[in-house]
């Protein structure tokens, strides 16, 4: 986990987050949250951040960050977007980093149970061009459909365009 951390291709960018949803006091998931870099960006602003994660070595990592970090509000699960340890319309903020899509109608299922009306799902992806990896065009056309309803902008990561796909519920 420290070498990904410390050289993972990812510029992240808290306003991705922060121009679509405020996160002020706010309960907060962060799904397939590897070393953290949303959790710990979401951990200043939210009341409490969930990060769900399925590796035991990026727990562990996540966890040994908090302590180094003194923070309090942030909690590290085993979990996986397609079935995450929370109740019930509990999380007012649920975002995924290039960390979604493999198994999709369950995940979307998933987020629709632990999102709380008046909530909001961000899910920033790799790439704006969706024909620029395996199954992005299907994930693309599944988000964006009148079943699911997810919008679809572009921002700007790095110096790459990215697609940022928002659902408020």
């Amino acid at each position: 986990p420290e070498r990904y951390d410390d050289h993972a291709d990812i510029h992240w960018d808290p306003s991705a987050l922060t121009d679509v949803v405020d996160l002020a006091d706010r309960v907060v998931v962060d799904a397939g949250a590897g070393t953290g870099r949303v959790a710990f960006r979401a951990v200043d602003a939210a009341r409490w951040v969930f990060a769900v994660e399925p590796v035991s070595g990026f727990r562990r990592f996540l966890r040994r960050k908090a302590n180094q970090r003194d923070v309090d509000n942030l909690y590290v699960l085993d979990g996986t977007l397609d079935a995450i340890p929370l109740p019930d319309h509990v999380v007012d903020v649920l975002v995924t980093c290039q960390a979604f899509g493999w198994s999709l109608p369950e995940e979307l299922a998933e987020i629709e149970r632990v999102v709380r009306p008046g909530g909001t799902a961000v899910h920033l992806s790799g790439l704006a061009d969706i024909d620029a990896y395996p199954g992005g065009r299907e994930m693309h056309e599944t988000l964006v459909s009148d079943e699911w309803g997810y919008e679809v902008d572009t921002y700007e990561d790095g110096g790459s365009d990215r697609n940022r796909y928002i659902k408020r519920f």
